[in-house]
Formats: C-alpha cells, sequence, structure tokens
C-alpha cells in the first residue's frame, strides 16, 4: 500500500492544506471534494492524523491528479492519503493603525484609516465591476444564440452523440441531449468566427501569463500579498500538466477578449442601480 502524507492546518473554521511550503485553502476547491473528507478532518486534534482513502477525496479522479502535481502513472497504486494536523490558528480583529495597513498594504500604505477604509471600497467596488462584466457577457452570448439562423444535420449530431456516447442511449435521452446541446454547438461557432474575423489569437505565452496573474490574484485574496515566484511557477506547472485546467483557462483568456471586443463593439446603455436591483436582475434566470 502507498500513501502521501499531507499537513493540515485550521485557520478560522477553514481548514488548509501545505504542500511543497504552499498553504492552499480548500476553499478553493471545496466543490471539488467529497463532503466524507471534510467531515472527517473535523473530527482530528492537533498532532493527530488520519488516513483517507483516494476514492473517498476527490469527487473526480482527475482533481486529486491536478492538486498533487502528479502523472496519472505514479497515482494508478496510491491508495490512501494520511493527513496530519499541524495547527490551529484563529484570526482576530485587528486595531485600524499604521502597523495593520502596512501589513495589508506594503506599496503606497495608507496613512490614516480613512484612506483605509477607501482602499478597501474600492477594492470591493472593482469586484461588483468583474460581476457586472461577467454578466453583460452572458447577456451577449445569449443574444448571439438566441438571433443566430445556425442550423444543424440533426439525424448526424444524434448519431454523433449515440457514437461518442459510453452507454446506450434511448431515442428520447439523444433527444434530451441533443437540446441540451444545441446552443453550445452554436455558440462554438460564434465564437470561432468571433476570433477569426476580429485576428484574436491564443497562445501558450498568453494563456501563462493569464495563469500566472490568475494565480497571483487568487493566493493575494487568501491573505498572500506577495507570493514567490517559485510558488507561482509551482501552480502554473501543475495546471499545464492537467488538459482539463488548460482548456478552462484557456475558455476563460477567451472571454476576456471577448468581454473587451463586445465592450467596444456592442450598442449597449450602462445604468446604476442598487445592489439588491442587480442581484435580482442577474439571478433572475435561476428563479
Amino acid at each position: 500500500q502507498r500513501t502521501l502524507l499531507g499537513h493540515l492546518a485550521i485557520n478560522d473554521g477553514i481548514p488548509s492544506i501545505k504542500k511543497n511550503g504552499l498553504t492552499m485553502m480548500v476553499m478553493e476547491i471545496l466543490d471539488k471534494l467529497k463532503s466524507k473528507f471534510l467531515k472527517e478532518i473535523e473530527k482530528i486534534k492537533i498532532g493527530s492524523q488520519i488516513e483517507i482513502k483516494i476514492n473517498d477525496l476527490f469527487k473526480l479522479k482527475e482533481d486529486f491528479m491536478t492538486f498533487t502535481g502528479l502523472q496519472k502513472e505514479k497515482i494508478e497504486n496510491l491508495i490512501s492519503v494520511t493527513f496530519k494536523l499541524s495547527e490551529i490558528n484563529k484570526t482576530e480583529k485587528a486595531d485600524l493603525k499604521e502597523d495593520l495597513f502596512k501589513k495589508v498594504y506594503k506599496d503606497n500604505t495608507p496613512k490614516n484609516s480613512t484612506e483605509f477604509k477607501k482602499r478597501i471600497k474600492n477594492e470591493i467596488e472593482s469586484q461588483f465591476v468583474n460581476q457586472s462584466d461577467q454578466k453583460f457577457l452572458n447577456d451577449v452570448t445569449d443574444e448571439f444564440i438566441k438571433v443566430s439562423k445556425i442550423k444543424f444535420p440533426e439525424e448526424f449530431v444524434k448519431k454523433l452523440i449515440k457514437a461518442n456516447s459510453k452507454e446506450e442511449l434511448s431515442d428520447v435521452e439523444v433527444q434530451n441531449e441533443f437540446d441540451n446541446s444545441i446552443n453550445g454547438l452554436k455558440y462554438q461557432l460564434i465564437e470561432a468566427k468571433l476570433l477569426e474575423e476580429n485576428n484574436i489569437i491564443i497562445n501558450h505565452e498568453m494563456l501563462k501569463e493569464f495563469a500566472e496573474k490568475s494565480i497571483r490574484n487568487q493566493m493575494m485574496a487568501y491573505g498572500q500579498l506577495e507570493p514567490s515566484k517559485k510558488d507561482i511557477d509551482s501552480i502554473t506547472a501543475r495546471i499545464f500538466s492537467n488538459e482539463e485546467e488548460v482548456k478552462r483557462m484557456t475558455h476563460q483568456l477567451i472571454s476576456e477578449k471577448l468581454l473587451v471586443l463586445y465592450k467596444e463593439k456592442v450598442n449597449k446603455k450602462i445604468t446604476e442601480t442598487s445592489y439588491e436591483k442587480y442581484i435580482e436582475l442577474a439571478y433572475k434566470k435561476n428563479d
């Protein structure tokens, strides 16, 4: 039996795992973990350890490979992972003083609490800008699909769905799969045409730069304000070793490029609204 050893810490009730000197917040991958794992780690005490079967850790085996950075052939014989609880940390509120300002903002440090609060306010507002950008992107995408006149050879596509399915599908299941896939197929063609006509090309260097920026922002969001180049390179290498992660990152970069294009060329009307109204507009499709 082969096992891996991870070190576990608890920060304000949020588990984190230390690997190769880098703390990775479980929150980052919470939706990928099985609830059984999270329940088990709640039981252990400082200095003790627990052994978790590989199959009880992640919902998808591919995510285990992404997290550890190990190649498929190296984890085929792994049976379990042993976690040891090394420490429990508790965060306390800090006084609004210069010492705190310097810790949070090493560059261009705020001089007083007023400047400090204003900086935080601006950062929170920027998050809502990102969310409104995402809604704008989604709305334009939906409109493209709605007005498109693209026709597909229905019977041929259904044959492809049957041929690519690992399980035998009934005619009803094939029809449902076709109905669910058709909008995605339409937008794939629309997106390809947009990229071609606007000379938008995604290469390896652009993808690497985008990945490093995303990683740095995510690490800063969890309090690691100055992540080292070594840490960034390590996570980037792990991403590029996983085909699904590369596809996901490529899709994100394409969306970013198209957002810039849409903002430039799509006729739009900018309006200000309240937070409550925005939530209602942004998520009304889920009601």
